[in-house]
C-alpha cells in the first residue's frame, strides 16, 4: 500500500478479564459516511474468555 492509510488500527486489552478491543479510527471527517459504515459492519466475535479459563502453558486439561 502506498499513500495515506484509510484506517488507523488501535488495540486495547482489559487486564482484569482479558477482553481485547480493536478500534479503527477513520481518516474521513464526514460523519454521515462514518455512521453508514459503522451501521453496516458486523460484530466479528462477542465471546469472552477469561484469562483463568485459557489453556495455560499450552497443555490440554
Amino acid at each position: 500500500d502506498t499513500g495515506e492509510p484509510d484506517f488507523v488500527p488501535l488495540s486495547k486489552r482489559k487486564m482484569e478479564d482479558g477482553r481485547i478491543a480493536l478500534f479503527f479510527l477513520p481518516m474521513e471527517k464526514e460523519f454521515q459516511q462514518i455512521q453508514q459504515v459503522l451501521e453496516n459492519v458486523p460484530i466479528l466475535d462477542s465471546a469472552i474468555r477469561l484469562p483463568s479459563e485459557s489453556n495455560k502453558g499450552g497443555r490440554n486439561k
